[in-house]
């Protein structure tokens, strides 16, 4: 099973979910990968836009979103002498009614001797490990010990859930007993939705497809990790408290305050307003949602301890190896990962590389 960083391209899909579904599939050999993605590229025009309204509950919230094809924003590049990594840096979510317009992406994937995506981690259970895991399997999204939400939220959270709930006419019963970064995540589907917001999986499956019809080789990086006895840590896990408030908190937040920054930096990205981009906040409600999942005895136990910077250095690895050998290589990431000016390019830049058309922001 291969989990990638960033979690989610709606939200933040909690590994647990990756990890869990994994062991539920392997019997019949699928695997389930959760993969961000980061984009960019100097594109043509666009098309002028046109408005999307999404009806939410008795409120009418009228954005505009843009629809048709778009170019998405120009590529940012590292280089040292004459070999050049491009770089797609992604925005999630974008307008679910968008076209991306690839064909400047598509030329320099063409001239390109590798791709590069987003660096991930891989579980492995073994084919016994696996089924004996799967009767633990059931009920292990609800809360320990039959618990309801209004009993592990405060009154003042509980309260802002149901009106979020019935502004964007989420009706479903079974999410009451649910852990809260499982509910949460569930309402911001509902949410993106109902706004005309999607996640950004079909920029990556465009990207990979234009990959598998050039034949240009991909490069994963990844690290793996061997996972014993599957199902003890499922069932102690189910039986352990989270503390995933704040994670529940920040979905919240979102939904109550950041519409319309949300609506804006999809729509800078579709139009490829690399300007825009820059200037606004991009909320870290990834990290907080991360960090309360592997707290988690689950993931203690297996000695997992700051995957962020182990992950980023996996991946500079990888692109520095691919700039030494390759005078042309493309990848994708999410945005997060290359702007601050700890991020991905960053480290790069802290190598000798020279880098094009990024702007890093300070923490």
């Amino acid at each position: 099973m291969r989990l990638h960083t960033g979690l989610e391209s709606v939200g933040i899909e909690p590994v647990i979910t990756a990890v869990f579904s994994r062991v539920r599939k392997y019997a019949v050999g699928l695997s389930i990968s959760l993969v961000s993605s980061f984009v960019a590229a100097q594109l043509p025009e666009t098309q002028p836009d046109a408005p999307a309204t999404a009806s939410v509950g008795e409120t009418d919230i009228e954005e505009v979103l843009v629809v048709g094809e778009q170019p998405g924003p120009q590529l940012w590049q590292v280089h040292k002498g004459d070999h050049r990594l491009y770089v797609l840096a992604m925005e999630s979510p974008l307008p679910k009614n968008m076209e991306w317009k690839s064909s400047e992406v598509e030329k320099i994937v063409a001239q390109s001797q590798e791709m590069i995506t987003p660096p991930s981690m891989k579980f492995e259970f073994g084919f016994w490990g696996s089924i004996g895991a799967l009767p633990a399997l059931i009920g292990y999204r609800n809360n320990p010990d039959g618990k309801k939400l209004n009993e592990v939220l405060s009154p003042e959270l509980y309260a802002r859930w149901v009106a979020l709930k019935e502004k964007y006419h989420l009706d479903d019963k079974s999410l009451e007993k649910q852990r809260p970064i499982f509910a949460a995540n569930a309402l911001y589907k509902q949410a993106l939705d109902k706004i005309g917001l999607a996640p950004n999986d079909f920029i990556r499956w465009k990207l990979e497809l234009i990959v598998k019809q050039q034949k240009i080789p991909t490069n994963r990086p990844e690290l793996q990790h061997q996972m014993s006895d599957a199902g003890k840590k499922i069932r102690k896990f189910k039986a352990s408290p989270l503390d995933d408030s704040a994670c529940f908190t920040t979905y919240l937040d979102r939904l109550e305050s950041d519409i319309d920054g949300m609506i804006a930096r999809a729509n800078a990205w579709a139009r490829g307003d690399i300007e825009t981009i820059l200037s606004l906040p991009h909320p870290e409600e990834m990290t907080t949602c991360a960090q309360a999942i592997m707290s988690a005895d689950f993931f203690k136990e297996e000695g997992m301890g700051d995957l962020t910077g182990v992950l980023r250095n996996a991946w500079v690895d990888a692109a520095v190896a691919a700039l030494d050998k390759n005078t042309s290589t493309f990848a994708y990431l999410p945005i997060q990962f290359v702007l601050p000016s700890d991020g991905y390019l960053a480290a790069l830049a802290q190598r000798g590389y020279e880098i094009d058309g990024v702007v890093l922001k300070g923490n």
